[in-house]
């Protein structure tokens, strides 16, 4: 008996289409809101004839298929100008930069006596590397696809993807000893890295960038806390330089675009927690990457540069001296967010949201309000959702000035600001923020979902769930969610941490023990210190 795989749940046009289906019946919210026929559910057991092909397996004496196309081998060899350096590389006439990563991790999964780094190395690419719906996107690991098809892999690299797969194994069996294999495995991959740091050309290649990459996310997965912030900080800004160094040139190409995406993400994110404006250096590089860009991802990067703007902004606030300044400052963080409101305004067709009615069965439970949202891709999800979570921190950062304002200048003279829109109170822009805020929460609520959904077409589950932890961590914090919507983000959070085994996510979900209060790694004690 061969095993194919679980079956998309799915109905057959969503397949088709690779939308998510919700599995409503008698039909799906997608087939009734595109006034389709929906064909309905198959079977989740389905029975494939295999006497053909086991046929043709055992008549060949020489292991060629059908097709005569040569046999994949995997091939270790001694690289000739180290003693200390092996590689593998994959050999099969039909591979291309397009190898999809489950065609060859599910011949790992079907090969006797695997060893712990295939096993780890599968679980990682089966969680983290998106398949079709994200293959032509920036930003994520599908890029590893195109490194294993089209490059010897060096120990650093598998080591680190290792320790990531062993950890994230570890984390879902709750297995000290397998943890301690995936410790072993990082510290393998940061002395090899830190011993090829001497050589230039080695420093700058696409593997050593992606390894260092991958020990931020080892940090993410395995340690909760400011260790865990300081760590990861610390491999970002190991990554940074070496883009640096890497300069324009490597931006030419796919995968060297993809890798700084990557990065770029990482470089934003952190200096928006350290209170620290993006380096130049970075900005001129996704400047000039732009012109490689599809539509979707010029909307990414375009939103990356107004956080860029505030990074600047926020870097600043510890020079302001008096109520002039901060009104300056509140008239900068206004118009931050109409950047924001008509970045969202200004998107392409294929990032528009799509809200569907929740069953009721449902709501309070995986579903959090009356409606929740579809994406095209959980990458456009992911996007949607950064744009929010910027925007909640313009605001509460707003919101906060507004209120010192408020409360050091009373009476306050002149009681109002000027705007391209007009005169407006600073009475009313409090009012403003605090009802955005509101909203964009509701938002990221509603997204949680389409991340977490068993259903969600091609998306890997740790992938999702890193995606999110974030924008449910934060949204939960604003001045606005109320007690029960906490409880509730609790639920999905601690769901990330013990199902999908992403660690980063059980401090939050434990510190409803006795009282609701989240206390996460990824923005110290709370909204205050994120701000």
């Amino acid at each position: 008996m061969v095993f194919h795989g679980k079956p998309s749940k799915a109905c057959a046009e969503c397949r088709q289409r690779r939308t998510k289906c919700d599995l409503s019946k008698p039909s799906c919210s997608q087939c009734i809101r595109a006034n389709r026929t929906c064909p309905g559910y198959r079977e989740g057991l389905i029975i494939h004839d295999e006497s053909e092909a086991l046929w043709a397996k055992f008549s060949s004496g020489t292991g060629q298929k059908k097709d005569g196309s040569p046999p994949r081998t995997v091939s270790l060899t001694r690289d000739a100008e180290s003693t200390s350096f092996f590689s593998y590389s994959i050999n099969d006439s039909r591979l291309d930069r397009d190898l999809e990563p489950k065609s060859w991790v599910s011949s790992l999964i079907s090969t006797p006596a695997i060893s712990a780094e295939d096993q780890a190395t599968s679980f990682f690419f089966g969680n983290y590397v998106a398949g079709r719906e994200m293959r032509d996107t920036c930003g994520n690991y599908q890029y590893l696809s195109a490194i294993y098809a089209n490059q010897p892999v060096g120990i650093p690299l598998r080591q680190a993807i290792a320790a990531v797969g062993l950890a994230g194994l570890a984390n879902f069996w709750k297995a000290p000893s397998i943890m301690a294999q995936a410790n072993n495995a990082y510290c393998t991959a940061l002395r090899l890295i830190n011993t090829g740091l001497g050589n230039i050309e080695e420093a700058k290649s696409d593997q050593t960038v992606v390894a260092i990459l991958l020990l931020g996310l080892y940090e993410t997965n395995t340690t909760n806390g400011a260790r865990s912030m300081k760590s990861w900080t610390e491999h970002i800004l190991g990554a940074t330089a070496l883009i640096q160094l890497r300069g324009k040139k490597s931006l030419s190409s796919y995968l060297g675009r993809n890798i700084f995406v990557h990065l770029r993400n990482g470089v934003i994110a952190s200096c928006v927690q350290r209170h620290s404006a993006v380096p130049k250096s970075i900005y001129e590089l996704t400047k000039f990457a732009m012109q490689y860009e599809t539509p979707v991802e010029k909307a990414s990067t375009n939103l990356g540069l107004i956080v860029t703007e505030y990074t600047a902004l926020r870097s600043s606030m510890s020079s302001l001296e008096d109520l002039k300044d901060l009104r300056n400052l509140v008239a900068s963080l206004w118009d931050l967010d109409i950047k924001y409101l008509n970045w969202a305004q200004n998107l392409p067709p294929e990032m528009l949201v799509t809200p569907v009615p929740a069953p009721p069965a449902s709501r309070g439970k995986e579903v959090w309000g009356e409606d929740y949202h579809l994406y095209n891709s959980i990458y456009i999800a992911g996007i949607w959702n950064n744009y929010r979570c910027a925007r909640i921190l313009n605001n509460e950062l707003l919101r906060q000035q507004v209120s010192s304002l408020l409360h050091w200048g009373s009476p306050l003279n002149p009681h109002e600001m000027q705007t391209e829109q007009g005169a407006i109170s600073y009475e009313n822009i409090l009012h403003i923020a605090i009802s955005t805020i509101s909203s964009l929460a509701n938002d990221i609520f509603a997204s949680v979902p389409f991340f977490l959904s068993t259903t969600t077409q091609d998306a890997p589950r740790a992938l999702a769930g890193n995606l999110v932890l974030w924008p449910l961590y934060l949204a939960a914090k604003t001045t606005t969610a109320t007690t029960n919507v906490q409880i509730w983000a609790a639920g999905r959070l601690g769901f990330i941490a013990n199902t999908i085994g992403i660690r980063n996510a059980a401090p939050p979900y434990a510190g409803y023990a006795k009282e609701v209060e989240l206390v996460g790694a990824e923005a110290g004690s709370g909204m205050e210190e994120a701000l």
